[in-house]
C-alpha cells in the first residue's frame, strides 16, 4: 500500500501549481469541456491518464462502474508486478495495436475525450477513487474485460465479480 499513498500524495498536488505543469501531451485544461465554468482548470497528468481510462473504459456505465475501472488501474500501481504510476500502468504494452492493457490505448482511435458530458462523469469518477481509494467496488482487482468478450486470460485468474457490463479478476 505504500506505492499507492506515495502516488497518491504525489498526484494530490493542487491543480494549476507548478509543480503539476507539465509538456506532456495528456495534461488537459479541463475547461475547454465545460469542466470549469469558462476557467482552465489544469489537472495533473496522473489524473488525466485515469479519466481518459475511465472514460474510453466506461463512458456509458454507472458510476460505480467507472470508479471500479479507476480502482483497477489503482490496484495495478500499488502492485509491484506493474508500473508504478498511473500513466505508465495506463500505457504499459504501447500503442501497437492488442499489445496495450487498455484497449482504448491502442485501438487506433483518437484519445481525446468529444462528450462533454461523458468527459465530465469520467473527471468526477477519477476524483472519487482518489479521494476514497479503499473503498474499492472490485476487492483488489488487477484485470476486467467488456462482457461482449471472453479472452483466453480470464480462465487462469480468480474471478471477482461483475460491476456493470465488466468482469473483474485478480
Amino acid at each position: 500500500m505504500g506505492r499507492a499513498l506515495a502516488m497518491l500524495a504525489a498526484v494530490a498536488l493542487v491543480a494549476g501549481s507548478e509543480a503539476a505543469h507539465t509538456d506532456e501531451p495528456q495534461e488537459a485544461a479541463v475547461g475547454a469541456m465545460g469542466l470549469a465554468g469558462g476557467g482552465a482548470l489544469v489537472m495533473p497528468p496522473e489524473l488525466y491518464c485515469l479519466a481518459q481510462t475511465i472514460h474510453f473504459e466506461a463512458h456509458r456505465g454507472s458510476p460505480e462502474g467507472q470508479r471500479a475501472v479507476g480502482h483497477v488501474v489503482l490496484n495495478r500501481v500499488a502492485d509491484a508486478r506493474f508500473p508504478n504510476s498511473i500513466c505508465a500502468v495506463v500505457r504499459q504494452g504501447g500503442t501497437a495495436r492488442f499489445a496495450c492493457q487498455f484497449h482504448w490505448y491502442c485501438d487506433g482511435l483518437s484519445d481525446e475525450p468529444t462528450d462533454a458530458d461523458s468527459w465530465r462523469d469520467a473527471v468526477t469518477a477519477a476524483w472519487a477513487v482518489f479521494a476514497n481509494p479503499t473503498d474499492d467496488p472490485t476487492r483488489g482487482a488487477l484485470f476486467f474485460h467488456n462482457d461482449s468478450v471472453s479472452p483466453g486470460w480470464a480462465r487462469r485468474l480468480e474471478r471477482i465479480g461483475r460491476i456493470g457490463w465488466h468482469t473483474y479478476y485478480r
